[in-house]
């Protein structure tokens, strides 16, 4: 009886992805365990910033994926700092895709994330983006000055 209760706490354990195997830097070990989307752990250096990706587990025919922003590079702004750093999002990721390509390399991969650091990353892309209007606003101004005086 107490064979049977250690056997089946520890198969709970093993398939319900509580441990997640610390694959520290190694790309290849997180891919593999991504690939079978069972539990892993990785952190990652992507653009001068640290990311932490934790394999949550399968949903259907994804595997859950969860990203958090650990710290970004020196030298960011404050600001910006601030809005990000820290902040997480959950990816659902289908497995098919995961089997075929590296973490690292998939083409889009926020298109299948949710969450606040997501949000945060088109915050910053917004400011930046208005920044840049209202700095040539002027010329954007004169160009459809121009545009007109043709046109009449």
């Amino acid at each position: 009886m107490v064979a049977l209760i250690i056997f089946f706490i520890a198969y709970i354990v093993f398939f319900s992805n509580i441990i997640k195997r610390d694959c520290g830097n190694d790309i290849n070990c997180f891919n593999n365990a991504a690939a079978r989307c069972s539990g892993g752990k990785i952190e990652l250096l992507k653009d001068i910033n640290v990311y932490a990706y934790y394999i949550a587990g399968p949903l259907k025919s994804d595997c859950i994926i969860d990203v958090k922003l650990k710290f970004m590079a020196v030298g960011t702004p404050i600001e910006m700092k601030e809005k990000m750093e820290g902040k997480s999002m959950q990816c659902k990721i289908p497995k098919e895709l995961l089997k075929a390509n590296s973490i690292d390399k998939i083409d889009g991969l926020l298109a299948y994330c949710s969450g606040p650091l997501k949000e945060s990353l088109y915050e910053v892309l917004i400011d930046k983006m208005y920044a840049l209007i209202i700095k040539n606003m002027a010329n954007i101004t004169k160009n459809v000055q121009d545009e007109l005086a043709r046109a009449i």
